[in-house]
């Protein structure tokens, strides 16, 4: 059965791959250029009905060309939404130092209206894509942001001896669930009802009283709770 779905799920990485890296600027100009096109065709069209030939020539490049460096069209969304992910962790690195010398709780709201600005700034790329997209929203939890908010998360309970480093990758589920799934929702559909503020103070809300929560439940358990 192992091997049977190792051959099922290789042939959709080999889609995801990109099949060369560009090296020469002329080769940077091409897949940036490829990218620009896709956004431009998925904020105009919507991912679906966008295919490698409106992109390539969008682009201004033939499809040869482009088939150099992606083998398919997922390859390509992917190979952006990592581009878009690295860049929006680079904004939430000079994020998180900035907010070490705050308070828990500005922290905390500070670094949640952070990526709620970031969500809004990439909405189409960060957001619609892996909702709309099936195959790269299964995949972003290996790229740049993602795996640099849960880095994040797990610095912050390291400097805080009060919770059960046994316990920190269960913290980190909840914590960026709780996160990422309210801001990814109000960034999509963002209802009239509610605004920034009020996400954030919300969020800011549930994270603080969950680790306050945490804090208790462990410090009465003690060591023998553990398990």
């Amino acid at each position: 059965m192992a091997m049977r779905q190792a051959s099922e799920t290789e042939p959709r990485q080999k889609a995801l791959q990109r099949r060369r890296m560009p090296r020469q600027q002329r080769a940077r100009h091409t897949v940036e250029a490829i990218f620009e096109a896709t956004e431009q065709l998925a904020a105009t069209h919507g991912f679906d009905a966008v295919n490698t030939r409106m992109i390539a020539e969008r682009a201004g490049v033939g499809i040869g060309s482009l088939y150099q460096y992606f083998p398919t069209y997922e390859a390509i969304l992917l190979a952006w939404y990592e581009r878009v992910s690295t860049m929006a962790a680079q904004q939430v690195r000079l994020s998180t130092i900035e907010a070490m010398d705050r308070t828990p709780a500005d922290a905390v709201r500070f670094a949640i209206r952070g990526l709620l600005d970031i969500y809004r700034q990439h909405r189409l790329a960060l957001i619609d894509m892996p909702h709309q997209v099936p195959q790269i929203g299964q995949v972003i939890r290996h790229t740049s942001l993602e795996v640099l908010n849960r880095g994040t998360i797990r610095l912050y309970l390291s400097q805080h001896p009060e919770f059960d480093a046994t316990r920190t990758e269960r913290h980190v589920f909840f914590l960026e669930t709780i996160v990422h799934a309210l801001l990814r929702r109000y960034a999509r559909e963002e209802p009239e009802f509610l605004d920034a503020d009020d996400v954030v103070e919300g969020i800011g809300a549930l994270i603080l009283s969950y680790l306050a929560a945490q804090t208790g439940a462990e410090s009465r358990e003690g060591p023998a709770g553990h398990g």
